[in-house]
Order: C-alpha cells, then structure tokens, then sequence
C-alpha cells in the first residue's frame, strides 16, 4: 500500500485510488481542492511502482516554479527525497555553460527526475528539444497543471503539447476551469490526453466537433444574408452539452469544494463606492455619449468591439485619458478618487491582504502608495523577483501582494490574506474565479472579505455584478446588452 508524504483528504485518497495506474485522466477539480498533491501522489506511486522515473509538468510561468518550491517539498514522501533531483528549465540561461552542463547532468540523473517547464519556455526551440530529449529519455509522467492554457486547437503552443504528448507513459491534465469559455476548450485538452480520443466518439476534426456542440452560421450563410463574408463563422448558442458531460464522465473526476467537503470559511462580498472627479465625469459622459450615437444610428455592435468600447469606459473610471492601447499612461486630473479609497481601505487593514488590479499603471500607483510594505506580482517583474515577493508575503514579511490577475491567478497558494481588494476587474470570468481562489484554499482559517471598487453610475457596476453572477463579459456581451450598460 503506498505511503502519503501528506494526508490526503478523502476526496484525494478516493480518486488516488481510481486513478492511481490510468494511463490518461483528467482531474478537473474547483481551485483550492488539491489538484497538485494528488498528481505529485499518483506520480510517486508509479515511481515506486516501477513504471516511471521521470516527471515533466508544464505550468503558467511563476506556477511552474511553484511546483519545486512549494508543492513537491509538502507532499513528497520523506524516503523519496534521496532520490528526487528536481529541475526549473529557463530558457533566457539556456546558453550559459555552466547551465548547460547542469541540464545534462539532469538527464542523466540515475533516480526520479522532476523537469518543471513553463507553456511560454515550452514553445521556445531549446525548451521544446529539452523537454522533447526528457520525454525520449525516461519513462515518463507527464501533466498539465492549468489545462485550459492549451484550448485553442490552431495554437502553436496547443499542437506542439498535443503531439508531444504521446511519447509520456501517463498523462494528466489538472484544471478547475476546464470549459470556461464553452464546450471547445476541452477538445485540445482531451486530445493531449489521448491523440485519437475525439476519433472513438465520432470526431473526425475539430470543425465536425464543434459544429456537434454549437449552432453556427457559417460564413457563406453570412454573406447570402448580408452581401459580406466576414472570414469567421459565427457561434449562435450551444448544444448537446449532456453528450459532452457523458463523455467527460469517463475519463475524468469533478470536485468542487462543496462535493469534497471541505468546509471552508465563508466568501463575504462587499462594495465601496467613489464619485469621478468632475475632469473624469466630463470624459466619460463624453465618450458614453459618442458610443450611444453609434449604436441609435443602427451600427452592429460585436462582442469583441463592446468589450473594447467597456475598456476605453474602465480607464476613464481608473483615472485615465481615453487613449488607443490597452495600457492607460495619462492620468486625468490632479487627484484619484479610486487610489484615495483604496488607501482609506489599506489604512484600516491589520492583516494580510491581496490587491488585484488590471493595469500597469494601476499596479505602478499601489505600489507608490503602500512602500514597502507590499510587493508585486505581474509581467513587471522577473519570474525569480516574482517568487521572491510571493514567498515575503506567505512569510509575513509584508502586509500586502498586488498583482494583476491574469499572472497571479493561477497555481498560487496565499491563505494568509484574510481580505481581497478589487482595485479594477478583468473582463474574464476565469480571472475572476481563479484569482479569488488564491485565498480561499485548503488552509485557510477564517472567512476571506472580497471588496470591489466601484465607480458610481457607471459600468463598473454592471462588470462586477457580471463577474459576481459568472457571467463571462469577454464572450457573452452583445450590441444589446453594451446599450444596458451605457
């Protein structure tokens, strides 16, 4: 019987035990619920078992690093710890000689070998051939943390990982969030499991699968209706959801923090609302009232250009000038209402807390505010100054991590913030749920406060409610719904 290096709850030893000698499994478990410990079990049992002496995980960059740091050295047994050599592939050091010499060295280790790469480094051409000459070399166990990264079928990222990852004696996926965005991220992920796996249900290409699971109207009906062919097929709405649920039953666990019983403390949500200086208000009443002229004139507005249209409305609300990129670098005004409440907020905080911002600019701003008793976690700041800055705060070391969310919403353990500061939101249903899990884990003691910043009538209200309800913003809204809004 195999020894746990850690307890594992029941819903962890009862699907170990499923699991434990599957070629392929997909553990799409809700954030929090210990995806990683199970696979780091599974992979030591195999170990001890015969059947593999290597591990290669691909990760979200800085989550990739997490593995080595902070899972493997919680859950690894004691008596594997002689023969484990763990290694973080960096492709910026891929050149260096000595490095170099470290990763030959690492292939040739004689016991379990755990290569640890991020998706950025894995489609680069020296961390492809490493992980490719890992793969060749050892008996391998192969994961996905954060599966829902290789989604998109035409991706380079997608099919290098995909064909790779038939030369794994197992493989795993581990996602919480395995069909965010509807029914056509799971494909990629399935087929990494297994490269003919869509073939046994009738699939033959992804087109004749998603026209199986969506109603679409193809280009040529597009342009019979409107005289134009617009290039893309448009998704109309989703079908047979239930074949898809009975096809992911077979080869996959599904536990969300109710089902697995872990009684963690309550998410208590709160809003703290700010009025827009006069310069701001005059800024966004005059860009709400350019968009609303576009939509009375009977223009068709698409999701994609809505969105884009929300982003110029969120920067104004943030402070900033309606410029034509995505990151704001001209502040509106002498004053911001929204920095002024967050430092009221931080003023009356004794405790640790997390602040997630979309911006750079916004990020740049927390950060001059609160000193040093804060760090930084987003692409401002290298992957080793990044783990760096998330152990300081899991240390105590610091009151506050700000981060965006996008980076920092994945594979991050940080049970010690007690409060969770929306500074300003992503569009993505997926950043939203995944950056609230950060606190509200296994490990967590007390009830986690969600605070969100709101801008007074306007659409920070309805993003927030949006995000609140799960409703993804980023792929639902409509010329329709934008008008609601305005």
């Amino acid at each position: 019987m195999y020894e746990f290096g850690s307890e594992p709850f029941k819903h962890q030893r009862e699907c170990f035990e499923e699991s434990k000698d599957l070629e392929s499994f997909a553990i799409l478990w809700e954030q929090g619920c210990g995806k990683t410990k199970l696979a780091i079990d599974n992979a030591c049992y195999l170990y001890e078992n015969g059947k593999i002496d290597g591990v290669l995980i691909i990760a979200p960059s800085g989550v990739h690093r997490n593995w080595l740091t902070d899972e493997l050295p919680t859950h690894l047994p004691k008596r594997l710890k002689g023969v484990v050599r763990g290694k973080v592939w960096e492709t910026s050091k891929a050149n260096n000689i000595s490095y170099k010499q470290d990763a030959e060295e690492f292939l040739k280790h004689k016991g379990f070998s755990w290569l640890f790469m991020s998706y950025d480094a894995f489609i680069t051409d020296k961390g492809k051939d490493f992980a490719w000459k890992f793969l060749r070399s050892r008996r391998c166990f192969y994961a996905l943390d954060e599966a829902h990264n290789i989604k998109s079928p035409k991706a380079l990222r997608t099919k290098s990982i995909t064909k790779s990852g038939k030369y794994a004696h197992y493989r795993r996926i581990l996602t919480g969030t395995p069909i965010a965005q509807g029914p056509f991220d799971i494909y990629s992920q399935l087929k990494f499991l297994k490269e003919d796996f869509w073939n046994e249900y009738g699939f033959s290409s992804f087109r004749v699968y998603k026209f199986h699971f969506g109603e679409w109207l193809t280009k040529e009906q597009q342009e019979q209706i409107s005289g134009y062919n617009p290039g893309y097929d448009k998704l109309l709405g989703y079908k047979n959801i239930h074949h898809l649920q009975k096809i992911l039953g077979k080869v996959s666990s599904r536990v969300t923090k109710e089902s697995a019983g872990l009684n963690l403390p309550p998410k208590l949500y709160s809003k703290r609302y700010f009025s827009l200086t006069p310069a701001q208000k005059k800024a966004y009443k005059s860009l709400r009232d350019e968009y609303v002229a576009v939509l009375d004139s009977g223009a068709v507005v698409e999701a994609n250009l809505a969105i884009t249209r929300l982003l110029r409305l969120q920067q104004i609300i943030c402070g900033y000038v309606h410029i034509d990129q995505e990151e704001p670098v001209q502040l509106i005004g002498e004053t911001n209402p929204r920095l002024q409440l967050l430092e009221e907020i931080t003023d009356g905080l004794y405790h640790p807390a997390i602040i997630w911002s979309k911006f750079t600019k916004d990020i740049d701003q927390i950060m001059e505010l609160l000193g040093d008793k804060a760090v930084r976690y987003d692409g401002q700041v290298s992957s080793e100054q990044a783990a760096i800055n998330k152990e300081r705060f899991q240390k105590g070391e610091v009151q506050f991590f700000v981060g965006n969310p996008q980076k920092g919403k994945e594979g991050l353990t940080l049970v010690q913030a007690k409060t969770v500061i929306y500074y300003s939101n992503s569009f993505k249903l997926i950043d939203r749920l995944q950056s609230e899990d950060r606190a509200h884990r296994i490990g967590q003691d007390t009830a986690v406060n969600y605070i969100d910043l709101v801008a007074s009538d306007t659409v920070d209200e309805h993003i927030i409610n949006s995000l609140r309800e799960k409703f993804d913003i980023a792929t639902k809204i409509t010329g329709d719904d934008f008008r609601g809004w305005l």
